[in-house]
């Protein structure tokens, strides 16, 4: 199923949730605390959690369908969707999965995705250390053996890839039954060398200085010019700070100092920053970030923005997401195609989502137009073998779109 090439509208691909864990096109249940990573082809998405997971099956004896309830139900599965067919595979690994998988991180480097941080449930009595890594080729599992000064184990961390290195920031950890502590450490790990560095100290809860980043939780970061932006609220700030996220914290990888930036507003009167939130969805795009969804204790957003990272101004557009959400992700396609999925989408209630949604960034490459309507007007070319395909004149390159990851 190929879909219209709408240019900075939200799109619906998948509009199905499958809520009662049976239908006969086999797709994730409903989540929230997941991550998501695309390339090219595939929407790749790992974990994620459930208050509430209906399980249903046919009863063998009179082919009925049965069900039972799983309260707090915490996935370790790992789905993958393709973009071009929009059809969902589950995806079967070998090795010892990440047990701590919900609020973790993930990115992709090449053909590996690595995991860090997480939690199972009840929340933080375990968290997870440790540098999960997934051959995807293989569809192995294996731990990334490192050295150095380790970031604690925690969930609801950012995490970035730059330059052949991983960077963590924040996150939240048990400190003891009952109590949270909302971290406000930085770690890099250099994948080349396989080493840890803390590049700055965890903060006290004092909040006298605005130019220090105080702990964070399900915030983003993203890396522009040796700088890390770090975009969301921490809960102090959006009860005590301007109502307007006019300024962002920004950490400076060469002086290792933070700076606490003012930010220029969009050319709107209405909407001149985004309001303050928590448990957005960012995706870094060239020297944008875009940043839409979250909630900020009593309104749930369906707002996109963008800020330049050049010129630090915060952009409103027009589009809106069809369904308001928070603890949503967001993966954008190196052809710039950014896509949601999951989330909760109410305050009150214990609903969560499996929809897909997706929007183009920008005006698409002819290689992405002609691909997206040679498939709209041939869906069965999946059928056809590499062999066919290329002697149909399709590009190497795109051949790996039509197959299961």
């Amino acid at each position: 199923m190929a879909l219209p090439l709408k240019v900075g509208h939200f799109v619906q691909i998948s509009s199905i949730d499958n809520i009662n864990g049976y239908t006969e096109e086999k797709q994730p249940y409903p989540r929230s605390g997941h991550c998501c990573v695309a390339n090219s082809g595939h929407l790749i998405v790992y974990g994620g959690y459930h208050p509430e997971y209906q399980y249903s099956f046919e009863d063998d004896e009179d082919d009925d369908v049965s069900s039972l309830f799983i309260y707090n139900k915490v996935f370790k599965e790992l789905w993958c969707f393709n973009l071009t067919t929009c059809e969902w595979q589950e995806v079967d690994t070998r090795g010892q999965p990440p047990a701590e998988t919900a609020s973790m991180s993930m990115v992709l480097s090449g053909q590996t995705l690595l995991l860090f941080g997480g939690t199972g449930f009840p929340w933080g009595k375990r968290s997870n250390d440790k540098i999960h890594m997934l051959n995807m080729k293989k569809q192995e599992w294996d731990i990334l053996k490192c050295s150095g000064d380790f970031p604690p184990g925690k969930y609801g961390q950012a995490m970035c890839l730059h330059q052949g290195s991983v960077y963590i920031f924040g996150g939240c950890r048990q400190v003891c039954p009952g109590e949270f502590h909302f971290n406000s450490e930085l770690h890099e790990l250099n994948l080349g060398r396989k080493t840890w560095k803390k590049l700055h100290e965890n903060l006290p809860n004092d909040f006298s200085e605005d130019s220090l980043c105080r702990g964070m939780y399900r915030h983003s970061i993203a890396i522009h010019n040796n700088k890390m932006f770090v975009i969301g609220s921490s809960w102090h700030e959006l009860k005590y700070k301007p109502h307007f996220m006019n300024m962002v914290h920004v950490y400076d990888l060469e002086t290792r100092k933070w700076e606490y930036t003012t930010t220029k507003a969009s050319g709107s009167f209405d909407h001149p920053y985004p309001k303050r939130r928590v448990y957005h969805s960012c995706c870094h795009w060239k020297n944008n970030i875009y940043m839409c969804g979250g909630h900020n204790s009593s309104y749930i957003y369906d707002d996109l923005w963008r800020l330049n990272l050049e010129t630090l101004q915060w952009s409103k557009l027009p589009a809106t997401m069809p369904v308001p959400t928070f603890f949503h992700t967001a993966a954008v396609t190196p052809a710039g195609c950014m896509y949601l999925y999951g989330g909760v989408t109410s305050l009150s209630e214990r609903a969560r989502t499996s929809a897909i949604f997706r929007i183009w960034l920008e005006v698409p490459s002819l290689l992405e137009i002609s691909w997206n309507y040679l498939h709209q007007l041939f869906p069965h070319l999946r059928k056809l073998s590499d062999t066919q395909l290329f002697t149909l004149g399709i590009p190497s390159l795109l051949l790996d779109r039509l197959k299961p990851y």
